[in-house]
């Protein structure tokens, strides 16, 4: 990645984690609560994308089964009234190491694969999003309990690094090589809207949801380190329009006024299509096609320690 791409991709989440905690610093001075919570997940992700010209594929990309552990920290200050209602404002931020997965190139000629290898998938994550809205407060709604619907928007940003290593080819001969063989970095960001809501039954157990619709640009940019008639570190980049939708659910239990332990699934899905890839050959020459379609999706499982002041 180059040093441009690295600014844009850490400065704004930087900026938006010094705003939240600008905020959890006003409420010591205001009618505020903070909620704080590092958090641990484990998840697996897929990730694939299409290309080609005049509607045939030349290339198909799958990683498959992506296992990822991930620790991050989520911010929330609620500038309440006596109801427990009023604006929101939360950030969260997230990284993670790929423990394991596999890819598969196939490449294609007028329909017929030529080309086909796999290889061992390493690399790392990040995720952050900022936003704000407002809670409203729902008495003896569904089960005659009390309920709180949170309206939200926001921006997001999900990133992942891969690196494919130990290539094993099987067409059109059989090949191996091992070490570093691609390098591929994407990145998924753009505005979003939704909402959550959260039971309050009694006694020590909180019950809660929360669902995103995002719309999102999706950029991608890799070395193809074999190819000796590409360039480097840049053989391609991508970019291409798309959409997302992030979901949660999950529960918690008090363990005193001030603490709570959580437990959320996690499922995101984000689609991208009629985009553009630009490859560029060793000669410094380059050409364009078309990026058909781009899938991501990840599902997993969070745990989290809550601390509320």
């Amino acid at each position: 990645m180059d040093r441009a791409a690295c600014q844009n991709r850490w400065v704004r989440p930087v900026i938006a984690g010094l705003m939240v905690l600008n905020i959890a610093a006003v409420s010591c001075a205001s009618d505020m609560t903070v909620r704080i919570a590092p958090t641990a997940a484990l998840r697996a992700d897929a990730f694939s994308w299409s290309e080609g010209d005049d509607g045939r594929w030349e290339s198909v990309l799958d990683w498959n089964t992506l296992l990822i552990l991930q620790a991050g920290l989520e911010l929330e200050a609620l500038l309440e009234d006596d109801e427990g209602t009023g604006f929101t404002f939360a950030g969260m931020f997230s990284v993670g190491s790929i423990l394991s997965g596999e890819s598969s190139d196939r490449d294609y000629s007028y329909g017929d694969l030529t080309i086909e290898s796999f290889s061992d998938t390493e690399g790392e994550v990040s995720d952050w999003r900022a936003e704000v809205g407002y809670r409203f407060r729902i008495d003896e709604f569904a089960f005659n309990r009390t309920w709180y619907l949170d309206i939200l928007v926001g921006y997001s940003q999900h990133n992942m690094d891969l690196e494919n290593r130990n290539l094993l080819q099987t067409l059109p001969d059989p090949d191996s090589r091992a070490g570093a063989v691609a390098s591929y970095d994407s990145t998924w960001e753009g505005p979003y809207l939704g909402g959550q809501v959260m039971l309050d039954v009694s006694g020590p157990l909180v019950f809660y949801g929360r669902l995103t619709i995002s719309k999102t640009d999706f950029s991608g940019v890799a070395d193809w380190k074999l190819r000796t008639d590409f360039a480097h570190p840049v053989s391609f980049e991508q970019e291409a329009d798309g959409w997302g939708t992030s979901m949660r659910a999950g529960a918690g239990y008090r363990v005193s006024d001030s603490v709570t332990l959580t437990g959320t699934l996690l499922l995101d899905a984000m689609v991208a299509e009629d985009g553009r890839d630009r490859t560029y050959f060793s000669d410094g020459t380059f050409v364009d096609i078309d990026l058909y379609e781009v899938n991501w999706s990840s599902f997993g499982l969070q745990g989290a320690l809550v601390y509320n002041f």
